[in-house]
């Protein structure tokens, strides 16, 4: 069994599968493709001047009015195939797949137990990662998940925001609208689009429950962090390594071997320099993506991105792979 430590989590080695499957199909998809303009969309709307803020203002309305809220219901997946794209990702050549389960939006793609703001409960009505589950198992393919929930917290802060010239100028944006807090959260100092930087314990534990909803109720084989271990600052990680070692145990308590990886986009918490990494690089298929290069920063892929691993070991620091342990 795995604790939540350094020590415990750096006696994982890298499983074999993840080392031998080349080809990852990666799907960027969830409610901000409605109005299909960038995977930020959530956020870039509440930003004065930015091209999202203009393509909601001219389509949808102001966001003191209408805001992502109001988005959320719109998203239908009416046309959702997973069994037919999954097929299609195989036929590809693809050997695992890692749909979004949740993004910087708050918005869960399962029945989730822990927030009414879930695919579920709205919008399509469908539990979408667990249609993407059954068909990667059906086509044979090893089925993982990404998680990018851990810097809603502060990144959802602009909806409590206001224009700050023109006719509305001050006039708050609907995340000041009473009833709603549970998807923009309460109004705090801490805006920084990256993570927040010391989130209260009521967040981390409310994103503990559902991270571990996620893996105790869909078994995915590899978990995706957006970013380093989760939750630096006063935190240290201590509730990243908590998620870490409840993911290895719930693969140990299913398998005889470890079969499971989590993947990150920086270095993880329990990493030290004599320590072997197989890496993943990305090339995004959205207009505004780009291979990744070393020494260069990535431009992630709105939409969805390829990646493809390589074991190897540590290149430098400087590369824009993602290092997994």
């Amino acid at each position: 069994m795995f604790t939540p430590d350094r020590t415990s989590l750096a006696r994982f080695s890298v499983p074999d599968w993840f080392r031998d499957a080349k080809f990852d199909i990666y799907c960027h998809w969830g409610s901000q493709c409605v109005p299909a303009r960038d995977g930020w969309y959530a956020r870039n709307m509440y930003v004065q001047g930015h091209r999202a803020y203009k393509h909601h203002v001219k389509h949808y309305g102001h966001p003191s009015v209408f805001g992502y809220k109001d988005i959320i219901p719109l998203w239908k997946a009416e046309k959702f195939d997973p069994d037919g794209l999954v097929a299609l990702f195989k036929e590809a050549g693809a050997r695992y797949f890692t749909p979004v389960a949740v993004h910087h939006d708050n918005f869960d793609l399962w029945a989730s137990k822990h927030t009414r703001w879930n695919s579920v409960n709205m919008g399509p009505g469908k539990d979408i990662i667990g249609l993407w589950r059954d068909a990667a198992r059906k086509h044979g393919l090893i089925f993982g998940v990404t998680e990018h929930l851990e810097r809603s917290y502060s990144w959802f802060q602009m909806s409590h925001h206001a224009d700050a010239t023109g006719p509305l100028k001050g006039v708050p944006y609907d995340g000041e609208q009473p009833g709603f807090q549970d998807l923009y959260f309460e109004k705090h100092g801490d805006a920084d689009y990256r993570s927040p930087l010391n989130p209260p314990a009521s967040w981390r534990e409310q994103w503990k429950a559902r991270i571990k909803d996620l893996i105790d109720n869909y078994h995915p084989a590899l978990l995706y962090f957006d970013g380093s271990c989760p939750f630096q600052g006063d935190d240290q990680g201590r509730s990243g390594m908590e998620i870490i070692a409840h993911f290895y145990n719930d693969i140990l308590a299913r398998v005889a071997s470890r079969t499971g990886c989590i993947s990150s986009r920086r270095y993880p918490i329990m990493a030290s320099s004599s320590m072997a990494f197989a890496w993943s690089t990305t090339k995004g298929m959205a207009r505004r993506s780009s291979t990744p290069c070393p020494g260069k920063p990535t431009r992630r892929s709105a939409t969805g991105s390829i990646a493809s691993r390589t074991p190897t070991r540590q290149p430098p620091i400087s590369s824009t792979c993602s290092p997994t342990s």
